[in-house]
């Protein structure tokens, strides 16, 4: 019988107990030898001769970059497994010149935060923000919703409405997948999709402009790239429908805060924004200041015992690698320069 694929746990006890169950870890040690534990710190690197015998390195956040004396060392090193998101950081072309491999949990993590999306479309839609506190005040039945539109809140069902998704990444197609259980119309804007493929994901191929006119709410899923760098800017705002949501849970950079902050102080737009740029923002930025936006500390992704499920998935996708079957988010060298 073939000696089991060994494994070098190149992240700190902490992320490994963030980040994985006990029962993932008997699942993946059942099939892969470890060799040595989990670093003590970030900077409680293996000692080369531990490197030089890994097949599979296991990284997450805090980990050591795997380049330089890293890679070098890891004569054996056949697959790279981030059980985490972003790996621009991480690796380098040396990585793909060794023929490595790499992965990560960009798809475990794109799961969360679709279903906060979700939550962020059918509460903002009921004004889940704008009500609770006029009936708090007295107000009670028709009049607190009257009172909510009067002030630019007009509450919307998921029902007979456009929802736009900008960006067929990870997490919108996720998106897409959880809007087809309900009776809305899914407008998709990804210039690097098919009208083919956006229908089987639920949605409907359209250019920018058609998708921010037409649709009631619209969820900002695209990648941080130097080309999606302040994409939502004033003219794009100004096209949206009055009373539409706007959301964004990618990346601050890829909207002009400014424009958006110009466009919500007119009073037509209601906005959910969990990424902001910098991070934090400053004290009297306006989006703490305007009614009409709710702002959340990047909590979309990888929190508490969602984490969990970025562990199983990278535990999944190990075991594939030693069963010899193929990779579920394999990223390749091409894959990388378009992931954010």
């Amino acid at each position: 019988m073939p000696d089991k694929p060994t494994i070098c746990y190149l992240l700190t006890e902490e992320m490994l107990s963030a980040c994985f169950r006990p029962q993932d870890i008997e699942r993946l040690e059942a099939e892969v030898r470890p060799i040595g534990g989990p670093m003590k710190s970030t900077e409680d690197v293996p000692p080369e001769d531990l490197l030089s015998r890994a097949d599979i390195m296991l990284t997450c956040w805090g980990s050591p970059p795997v380049k330089g004396a890293i890679l070098e060392a890891a004569k054996r090193l056949k697959l790279v497994m981030h059980s985490a998101g972003s790996v621009h950081h991480l690796v380098d072309e040396a990585l793909f010149d060794r023929g490595v491999r790499l992965a990560s949990c960009n798809h475990a993590l794109a799961v969360g935060v679709a279903h906060m999306i979700l939550g962020f479309l059918i509460v903002a839609g009921k004004r889940g923000w704008t009500i609770p506190p006029l009936t708090r005040a007295g107000h009670w039945s028709r009049r607190s919703e009257e009172l909510a539109e009067e002030s630019g809140a007009k509450v919307i069902e998921m029902f007979d409405i456009d929802v736009g998704v900008i960006s067929a990444s990870l997490v919108g197609r996720e998106l897409c997948k959880l809007l087809r259980s309900f009776e809305v119309r899914t407008l998709l804007y990804d210039p690097y999709v098919t009208d083919a493929e956006a229908a089987e994901l639920g949605a409907e191929k359209v250019d920018l402009e058609t998708l921010l006119r037409r649709s009631d709410m619209v969820s900002l899923c695209a990648p941080a790239l130097p080309t999606t760098r302040h994409m939502m800017g004033a003219a794009e705002f100004r096209m949206m429908k009055d009373h539409a949501i706007f959301i964004n849970t990618s990346r601050g950079q890829n909207l002009d805060e400014a424009a958006l902050a110009a466009e919500l102080a007119k009073g037509r737009l209601f906005a959910m924004i969990d990424v902001t740029d910098p991070e934090p923002p400053p004290d009297d930025h306006p989006f703490f200041s305007l009614p009409n936006v709710i702002v959340t500390n990047h909590i979309a992704g990888h929190k508490n015992n969602g984490r969990f499920r970025q562990g199983q998935y990278a535990v999944d996708e190990i075991l594939r690698f030693a069963r010899g079957k193929p990779l579920a988010n394999e990223i390749t060298r091409w894959r990388l320069e378009t992931m954010a």
